[in-house]
């Protein structure tokens, strides 16, 4: 089997890269949002009704303003956040797909598995076999990877 060279994007980076869109927004609860979403242990369950407890508005207020501000919802990139994560550790570590899947806080197999093909498009144990250049090299969601991620409350 072929060595295999990968790098992947930190969930700093992304972090980073949310917080400069937060940043260029005018509104202090898309930027605090942001900083919670990305603050928030992956592994425990993430309640969007809290956050939203926190910032004093309602569920749909704030999907509507991260949706015109960032182009996704919260619980998308909740989801994003974990996906990436999931294949940083595919990439790093021996862990098995199910410890994963769980190490990011998800617990449907399935949904992980399709979720995962969507975004990267391959499935996490054929990324873990050997990534092609494109995924091993860029850890960016494909195009229409946030259309399957808006099927997330």
């Amino acid at each position: 089997m072929r060595e295999c060279q990968q790098s992947d994007e930190t969930s700093e980076a992304w972090h980073a890269r949310f917080s400069e869109l937060a940043r260029d927004c005018d509104d202090w609860r898309i930027r605090a949002a942001v900083d919670r979403l990305f603050a928030h242990e992956l592994k425990q369950e993430f309640r969007i009704a809290e956050l939203t407890r926190q910032l004093h508005l309602s569920t749909s207020r704030l999907r509507h303003l991260f949706h015109d501000k960032l182009g996704i919802s919260p619980s998308q990139l909740l989801k994003l956040r974990r996906l990436q994560k999931a294949k940083f550790l595919l990439i790093s570590t021996p862990m098995s797909v199910k410890q994963i899947m769980v190490e990011v806080g998800l617990n449907d197999l399935s949904h992980f598995v399709r979720d995962f093909k969507q975004l990267y498009g391959q499935s996490p144990s054929a990324l873990r076999k050997c990534p092609p250049a494109s995924v091993a090299e860029n850890s960016e969601p494909r195009p229409h990877a946030t259309d399957s991620a808006r099927h997330v409350g």
